[in-house]
């Protein structure tokens, strides 16, 4: 992220997809504003990176499936309904276990027996505990940029990155 935004104010979410592998979900605070557009989806009009060249590194770096980049321009700090970007990132914790509303996985003795449907929650889990890491990251730098803010003026809006593998599959 370093490379690419000359940024290392960052917040990770780790999730797992349904087949196991990594979905990090990540939040970067530019200093140096991007250009970006405007793109209208067929869900929600969302703002994309313009820069081709970032773009593309972003991608190659990550080469476990899905990247999107999305910009967040926002006066009011609101994104997507909730009240702020860091907000819905946290829903990807909230996508936790409870035995007792699902008492079948008890009895799980492989992981193809896993229902198809509880899987991204069940790999997150298990991945989080077998690497001794959290499910949530927020960077020193990142701590840094907050408490410096709060000391400063405002001109404008903050520009965010939010970089998730699976952004657009809701």
């Amino acid at each position: 992220m370093t490379e690419n935004f000359s940024s290392k104010a960052t917040i990770t979410i780790k999730e797992s997809q349904s087949d196991g592998y990594p979905a990090p979900h990540i939040l970067v605070l530019i200093d140096k504003p991007r250009r970006v557009r405007k793109h209208y989806g067929n869900k929600h009009d969302s703002w994309r990176l313009e820069d081709r060249d970032i773009l593309n590194r972003i991608k190659s770096a990550w080469q476990w499936g899905f990247v999107d980049v999305e910009a967040i321009i926002s006066n009011d700090g609101r994104y997507r309904g909730y009240s702020s970007p860091v907000h819905y990132l946290a829903k990807y914790l909230t996508k936790s276990l409870d035995l007792s509303k699902h008492p079948e996985l008890m009895n799980i003795k492989k992981a193809d027996e896993i229902p198809q449907g509880l899987r991204t929650k069940v790999y997150t889990q298990v991945w989080n505990k077998i690497l001794k890491s959290h499910d949530f990251y927020v960077s020193k730098a990142f701590k840094d940029r907050l408490n410096n803010h709060k000391s400063k003026t405002r001109v404008g809006p903050i520009q965010h990155f939010i970089i998730s593998p699976e952004l657009l599959h809701f």
